[in-house]
């Protein structure tokens, strides 16, 4: 046998990680002490607007878990996965709250709209890119976690 099982542990095959098409391996490197101005950075980032491809977020916040999972302890892993998940919410809900802010309404008082104003296309689809962003990032941390974080543990 060998010495990793003698002595009771056997180290788990290390996760895919993603390369260029040269073969370089992407990572990511911070120290504990950073990774909440890390977070906040890759969450200011976000721009619709910009040309920036619109998935970079998630790949940056995967490379943290990666890189979390990797170096830090397992209770500082879950804090950061419990961290994503709250801020990611945050500004999902802060940019609900402005889209629900240009949606004008006339009131009677009574708490009843007597008139609606539908927003046209040009009006709302500023308002959706942001979250319409957010959500693809979502589903792709959403699926990062599900299938590659086990593996990580």
């Amino acid at each position: 046998g060998s010495s990793a099982l003698m002595n009771g542990f056997q180290r788990k095959p290390s996760p895919r990680r993603w390369r260029d098409p040269e073969g370089t391996q992407a990572s990511f490197s911070y120290e504990l002490e950073q990774e909440e101005r890390v977070l906040q950075e890759i969450l200011d980032m976000v721009d619709p607007s910009r040309d920036d491809p619109k998935l970079m977020p998630a790949f940056l916040l995967i490379l943290c878990i990666q890189h979390s999972a990797s170096t830090f302890e397992l209770v500082h892993f879950r804090q950061l996965l419990l961290r994503i998940a709250s801020q990611i919410q945050l500004v999902a809900w802060e940019e609900t709250k402005k889209l629900a802010a240009i949606q004008p309404e006339t009131s009677s008082g009574e708490g009843q709209p007597e008139h609606l104003h539908l927003l046209n296309m040009e009006e709302l689809i500023p308002g959706l890119q942001p979250l319409v962003l957010w959500m693809a990032n979502s589903i792709e941390l959403l699926h990062f976690i599900q299938q590659e974080v086990p593996q990580l543990l």
